[in-house]
C-alpha cells in the first residue's frame, strides 16, 4: 500500500517518442517505438498519457479524470488509473 501512496506523489511523464494515434473507425493506440509494440487505450487511457506532461502529480491527474468522467465511481477511477499508470511504467510509454 505505501508503494502505491508514494506512486500518488509522483509527476509521470509521456515519453517523448510515443506515438498517440486514433484511427479512423475510432480506435486509440500507443506505439512504443523503441521496444517495438503497439499498445491499444481506450478515452481515459488517452486521457491520462495527455495530463501526463510532469506538471501534475498522478493524484492530481486522478482527480481531473474523476471530475471530467464524472459517471465513473471514484475508487474504480483510482485503482484503473493506478493500475494503468503501473503498466505504462513497465510498457516504457510513461517515466517518472
Amino acid at each position: 500500500m505505501e508503494k502505491a501512496l508514494d506512486l500518488l506523489k509522483k509527476m509521470p511523464v509521456l515519453v517523448e517518442y510515443a506515438v498517440i494515434n486514433e484511427d479512423e473507425s475510432g480506435a486509440i493506440t500507443v506505439l512504443n517505438p523503441v521496444i517495438g509494440k503497439v499498445f491499444v487505450i481506450n478515452d481515459v487511457g488517452r486521457r491520462v498519457l495527455e495530463l501526463s506532461d510532469g506538471t501534475r502529480s498522478l493524484e492530481e491527474i486522478i482527480a481531473t479524470i474523476t471530475k471530467e468522467f464524472a459517471q465513473a465511481e471514484p475508487d474504480l477511477v483510482r485503482r484503473d488509473i493506478q493500475d494503468f499508470v503501473a503498466g505504462c511504467l513497465a510498457a516504457q510509454l510513461l517515466r517518472i
